[in-house]
């Protein structure tokens, strides 16, 4: 379940704790998130960013799917997020899995509550004019079977953004959190008892350039945005996409110098021939397409 906590004006509402929060599929998280951030004026922003603060993803099943298409991420990108976030990955791997059975029971058997953090970060933004890792940690909680419903011991995974762009950027991290969490616990055997992924962004924000991105995977995007009364002018919505899927510079009516938004226009055209992630019923509700229901993606670098 997704909860925003960023303050919005006359908004009364008490926010759950992120424990009682039921969880539901990665996919229809990363849905409320993008639709939420999408079609909501914000009162922070930054040239072409929405910023929000403050919301919990609680995510089950932990189970990817075809975000690649749409971001093209390969396991190039894989490899790039483990050297700039895992310092040496495997005795990182090593050490977490250890901290983990050591404090097992005969058997492999989980019967006391325990935390095992695992280290996030590799010196590079170590800087004073850097702020940090945009993943600033994460932690597998061991859960007794005789604390849970079942009597299944449980293993709740979480994970601390300081600060994430969400439509793009996140997939990413998705995968890179998949890597980390079966390099952990598939080893020992523990996947199986993988419970809820809790995902804290401490702040997000949507860049409006990546706007064709997410419409091309939520083709009814544009419908739910309110160019009229959004944070962003009706103008600069229209000039921004209308640069990004044509490549032309509206006020010139020359093709835009700008590298970024040609490599923009080039990924959201190869796009066009790609399944949107998600559909609709004949009520309107979104859901997953059927064709992404099983779907890994990436797992190896």
């Amino acid at each position: 379940m997704l909860t925003h906590l960023t303050p919005q004006a006359n908004d009364k509402r008490k926010v759950p704790l992120a424990s009682s929060l039921p969880a539901i599929p990665l996919w229809e998280a990363y849905l409320d998130l993008n639709r939420y951030a999408w079609s909501t004026p914000c009162p922070i922003i930054r040239a072409n960013d929405k910023m929000f603060c403050h919301s919990v993803l609680s995510v089950r099943p932990w189970k990817l799917f075809g975000f690649d298409k749409f971001t093209m991420y390969t396991r190039a990108k894989l490899r790039q997020l483990i050297r700039n976030y895992l310092p040496d990955p495997e005795a990182q791997f090593k050490l977490t899995r250890d901290r983990i059975t050591s404090r097992m029971a005969d058997g492999g058997r989980i019967d006391q509550f325990m935390s095992a953090g695992i280290r996030i970060g590799t010196g590079l933004k170590d800087k004073v004019n850097k702020t940090g890792e945009c993943i600033s940690g994460m932690t597998f909680h061991l859960i007794p079977g005789k604390y849970t419903k079942d009597n299944e011991p449980k293993i709740d995974v979480q994970v601390f953004f300081r600060v994430s762009e969400i439509t793009m950027r996140l997939l990413g991290d998705f995968m890179f959190i998949d890597y980390i969490i079966r390099k952990v616990l598939e080893p020992i055997g523990y996947m199986k008892h993988l419970n809820v992924v809790m995902l804290y962004l401490t702040s997000y924000y949507a860049l409006v350039p990546e706007f064709p991105f997410w419409e091309r995977m939520y083709p009814w995007a544009l419908e739910e945005v309110d160019m009229k009364n959004d944070t962003f002018t009706e103008h600069h919505w229209k000039r921004m996409l209308s640069i990004i899927k044509t490549g032309i510079n509206p006020k010139s009516g020359t093709p835009t110098n700008y590298i970024a938004f040609q490599k923009k226009k080039r990924r959201v055209d190869a796009l066009a021939k790609v399944p949107s992630l998600y559909t609709r019923d004949r009520e309107g509700n979104p859901s997953l397409r059927p064709c992404y229901e099983n779907y890994e993606g990436p797992l190896e670098p």
